[in-house]
């Protein structure tokens, strides 16, 4: 978008019932909820993660919390990666009937073999099972190894920072010429006695033991015990031929994935379940290799992207603004747009400025912005409500009359001040005027209850005309292709 002879990048975040601002794609509306959650890792954080079993991405074999957390890995022998580009190893069979472990993108192969007498399925896959075997014990050994490594290491540095605390309590004082006590004396003859001693003090390789005890030349018993204990150690942990070309001979076992639940923190004080997502044990549950449950992949979903009317830029026309509101849900939607109320926690000079930093914009392509500055002084005035229609199909808008913009927008030259532009089924468009200013900051208004936003069960209190706000945040900044 083109504002002001500069190209411009326009985003619109939602923001969440911590104050943390995320795209709508990683904001969630719990049931009967007046608020948004968000997975955006900042502290408080506005969800509880939960691990609800693991699976291997491979096989696609699960398994329940307490047996991943013991193997963080699928055992099967045929789930192994290629250490130099991860991609999945096959077991082969070569014209001496030894089975080893390949890669069929590069040219790795393991130099673990397993001999088979003839090479048919039943003895491919039990060589397959040895060899698995054999591979784990390997990695057992290279880790108790490692662990041994590990402790002689921390001895030894146990033991020197032993050492370093007792030689740092030693005050190294000045002795004074006269009086010959441990005193400070910064005069100019104790400064001349001071570099004419260090000078001496000086070794053959140029390094001055000027302030360094004799404790440090001679190291104690615990720290050559320590060391020799570590060098035989070391050695043979270098020497072995099975681990030191660990990465070129063992394959990697696949790790497993874990299927997370999340819940809302807010919902939780209140004492609900919370319940955001909630995905199934079996993740072939919802694939159409299964005969039932077509698409239904998770117990579960609270994202906001099914019950929240999202919104876009359409244009920017110097300070003029053209938004693109979509629904949806299967129902009608009543909305309006106002003033955000949002200021955040004072400052230490008691200002509402409100600053982010590192904002995710954009989840897809991962862009991050450094820092932001919301202007608290913008407000916009409230706008008329407007019904959005149930969303439609997708796919009889392909290629048909719903692609094309309305004659209204496609004329938009941001004079309009305030006001809906066009509707079209289940969209609408949106023109206000706002600042200069790169955050901007706005609300939208849903209303509950007598034929609006019926998909969300949100109850209706007594109020007659009973709206759900949730706050919004419009981002302008200008494109790298702008700033280069």
């Amino acid at each position: 978008m083109t504002e002001g002879g500069i190209n411009y990048q326009s985003f619109i975040l939602f923001v969440d019932h911590e104050g943390h601002v995320a795209p709508l794609g990683l904001c969630y509306h719990a049931t009967a909820s007046r608020h948004l959650s968000s997975s955006i890792e900042r502290h408080p954080p506005s969800t509880v993660t939960e691990v609800d079993s693991a699976y291997c991405p491979h096989c696609l074999v699960f398994n329940d919390v307490a047996s991943a957390s013991q193997l963080g890995f699928c055992p099967k022998p045929s789930c192994q990666r290629c250490p130099h580009c991860q991609s999945v190893s096959t077991i082969i069979v070569d014209d001496s009937n030894q089975c080893f472990y390949a890669c069929g993108y590069c040219t790795w192969k393991s130099l673990e073999t397993i001999a088979i007498a003839c090479p048919d399925e039943s003895q491919i896959k039990e060589s397959a099972e040895k060899l698995g075997r054999k591979l784990n014990i390997i990695r057992r050994e290279n880790e108790d190894r490692a662990e041994m490594i590990y402790e002689n290491t921390l001895k030894v540095l146990e033991a020197r920072a032993v050492d370093g605390i007792r030689i740092a309590r030693q005050p190294n004082y000045i002795y004074h010429k006269d009086t010959m006590s441990r005193s400070c004396d910064w005069s100019m003859e104790a400064l001349i006695k001071s570099i004419g001693d260090r000078k001496k003090k000086v070794g053959n390789d140029g390094i001055t033991m000027v302030g360094i005890s004799e404790e440090i030349k001679k190291p104690s018993k615990a720290i050559t015990t320590a060391i020799q204990a570590t060098i035989p150690t070391v050695n043979s942990f270098l020497l072995s031929p099975l681990l030191s070309s660990h990465p070129y001979q063992l394959p990697i076992p696949i790790p497993l994935r874990p299927r997370k639940s999340r819940r809302c923190r807010a919902e939780l004080k209140e004492g609900r379940p919370g319940i955001l997502v909630k995905p199934k044990l079996n993740p072939l549950e919802g694939d159409t290799s299964l005969r039932s449950g077509h698409g239904q992949w998770y117990k579960k979903d609270s994202s906001a992207l099914l019950v929240v009317p999202s919104i876009s830029v359409e244009a920017l026309k110097d300070d003029a603004v053209l938004l693109r509101v979509h629904n949806p849900t299967l129902g009608n939607v009543e909305l309006s747009f106002g003033p955000s109320y949002y200021c955040g926690e004072p400052t230490w000079d008691n200002s509402t400025t409100v600053h982010w930093t590192d904002v995710l914009v954009d989840s897809l392509q991962n862009k991050i912005l450094s820092k932001i500055t919301l202007d608290t002084s913008f407000k916009l005035p409230v706008s008329d409500s407007l019904t959005l229609q149930a969303v439609e199909d997708v796919f009889l808008e392909m290629g048909g009359k719903g692609n094309r913009l309305p004659s209204k927008v496609l004329d938009w030259n941001g004079s309009t001040e305030l006001g809906w532009i066009a509707k079209e089924g289940d969209k609408a468009w949106f023109s206000f005027m706002a600042n200069s200013s790169e955050c901007i900051p706005f609300s939208m208004n849903i209303k509950v209850s007598k034929g609006s936003w019926e998909s969300s069960l949100v109850k209706p209190s007594v109020v007659d005309n009973d709206m759900v706000t949730f706050d919004l945040v419009l981002i302008r900044t200008p494109s790298l292709e702008s700033e280069k």
